[in-house]
């Protein structure tokens, strides 16, 4: 069913757009994240997220909210798209200006694969860009920041996040400018199994390496512990391994983003935007990417539910 028809009708649903901007420089990062729930209380939304700490909700009345494919959003008087982002936001944190994004890089399919086609799922996750530029100026609370740097654009849509999920983003890797990582595993039920997916993306040189569940791939290691998140996928001869160090406080209140919940924003999920990232990608034992980077996005939620 169209956007434009589920919010007509009563149904738990909720879309949202996630827009990254990274800064590897200067070590700074943020996040607009556009959505509609249309779950009990039906409302617009706006999240912020930064590297440094701050965090807001704009409510907006559905009827200030409309979705033009491929990519337009209009909510009050912010818009969204793949060319640019302008933003005039406020409540708590007065946010506005404007940014230009060019060199998008698309998927050319869709990166659940034959998992996107089933039904009743409660989460659809998926990539819209995954490095582009961003230029551009933004006012927060009187403080100018001006932007010439990295972007990322994602989406998720369904009804809940799952119950279990590790998700990572990075763009600002120490020696290879051209390396961008995109990595979702999350739980899901099948034929009243529970099993872990993954969805991961690797853009590197103009290349792309795919470690999905539906071509294969497995988590073979997960352990998180005193702030280390470790990760080791195998898909054939292809073997990824992730390691992830947080800040201290990434447990903190101050880190919880809104999320839905049967199409409602009542549930919370810890999310940072400045974990440091050590990714090791081997096809056939040979090195194809050793690399480290900092300003890794990072969201973890109920872990368990993850464990091979």
């Amino acid at each position: 069913m169209a956007l434009t028809k589920k919010i007509k009708k009563n149904c738990n649903y909720f879309e949202g757009w996630y827009y990254r901007l990274i800064n590897p420089v200067s070590k700074k990062s943020l996040a607009f994240i556009p959505g509609i729930s249309l779950g009990k209380d039906k409302h617009a939304f706006i999240q912020l997220l930064t590297s440094d700490g701050l965090i807001d909700y704009y409510r907006f009345p559905v009827n200030q909210f409309s979705y033009k494919k491929p990519l337009t959003i209009k909510i009050a008087d912010n818009f969204f798209n793949k060319k640019a982002l302008e933003v005039n936001l406020n409540g708590v944190n007065k946010i506005s200006g404007s940014l230009k994004l060019t060199d998008i890089q698309p998927l050319s399919f869709n990166l659940m694969g034959p998992f996107a086609l089933l039904p009743n799922l409660p989460c659809y996750h998926g990539v819209i860009s995954m490095q582009h530029k961003v230029n551009g100026t933004l006012k927060i609370n009187n403080e100018v920041s001006h932007w010439n740097n990295l972007g990322y654009i994602e989406t998720d849509k369904g009804h809940s996040f799952p119950n279990g999920h590790i998700w990572l983003q990075c763009n600002s890797f120490r020696n290879c400018k051209n390396l961008s990582l995109s990595c979702a595993i999350s739980e899901i039920t099948i034929a009243r199994r529970s099993i872990p997916v993954c969805y991961i993306l690797i853009h590197h040189n103009n290349k792309r390496y795919y470690f999905t569940t539906w071509l294969g791939a497995k988590t073979k290691h997960i352990i998180y512990k005193n702030n280390n998140l470790n990760l080791i996928i195998k898909q054939r001869n292809h073997d990824l391994k992730i390691n992830i160090l947080m800040p201290q406080n990434y447990l903190k209140e101050k880190n919880l983003l809104v999320s839905p919940s049967q199409g409602s924003m009542v549930s919370h999920v810890n999310e940072i935007l400045n974990a440091n990232i050590h990714l090791t990608y081997l096809h056939k034992n040979r090195t194809i990417i050793d690399d480290k980077g900092t300003m890794c996005a990072v969201e973890i939620k109920n872990i368990h539910y993850l464990y091979p």
